[in-house]
This record gives structure tokens, C-alpha cells and sequence, in this order.
């Protein structure tokens, strides 16, 4: 089976990782353009008043037609710890949470 090219998520949805377990081999994009509007920077949690859009903000760059691999994400605002209450907040209570917020925690 050949190599899957995929381009870059954010917290990618279940149907994306499922595509992930079917290929031996990934190669991420890196020579595509950004594209406001995608998954690349930005995903979709399971809040308790619905669906919660949670976005990585960008250093200036942010504008269609610039390589992704030119994007900078900006670290000056706290949005790792905003990010890590949300999904706390949305998935704190559901089985073994628990066992996947060991690995995700320093991530944020």
C-alpha cells in the first residue's frame, strides 16, 4: 500500500485517526498552502452546552497563500492552559479520562 499524504489537524475527529490506522506509512504535507478556515489550527470538543471551537492563534502569517510551514503559532497568549480546561471541563468526568489526561496534560 503507498504512503498516505496527509495534512496537518489540530486534535484531529475519530474518522481521521481511523484513516491514520489504515496506512503503514504517513507523510505530513508540508508543502501546502495555510488555509483559513481548516482543522490545521482549529478543532471541535463535545462541551457541555454543545459543540466548543477551540483555535490556535497565529503569529502574523495567518493569511491564505503563505506554506504552511511558515506559520508560527503565537505563545504570547495563554491559550494552552484555556485549551486544557476546556477539554478538562468537557471530558474530565468520562471513563479512563483519566488515563488519556496523563499523556495530553504536558502537552499544554
Amino acid at each position: 500500500m503507498p504512503p498516505a499524504l496527509i495534512e496537518l489537524h489540530y486534535l484531529p475527529c475519530v474518522q481521521y485517526c481511523t484513516k491514520l490506522l489504515w496506512h503503514p506509512q504517513l507523510v505530513l504535507e508540508d508543502a501546502e498552502n495555510y488555509q483559513k478556515g481548516s482543522y490545521r489550527n482549529r478543532c471541535w470538543i463535545a462541551a457541555t452546552n454543545g459543540p466548543l471551537r477551540l483555535s490556535i492563534p497565529l503569529d502574523r502569517g495567518k493569511n491564505e497563500g503563505q506554506a504552511i510551514r511558515e506559520v508560527r503559532i503565537n505563545y504570547r497568549q495563554d491559550w494552552q492552559a484555556q485549551h486544557w480546561r476546556s477539554i478538562q471541563s468537557a471530558y474530565g468526568k468520562s471513563p479512563f479520562f483519566e488515563h488519556y489526561a496523563v499523556e495530553l496534560a504536558p502537552l499544554y
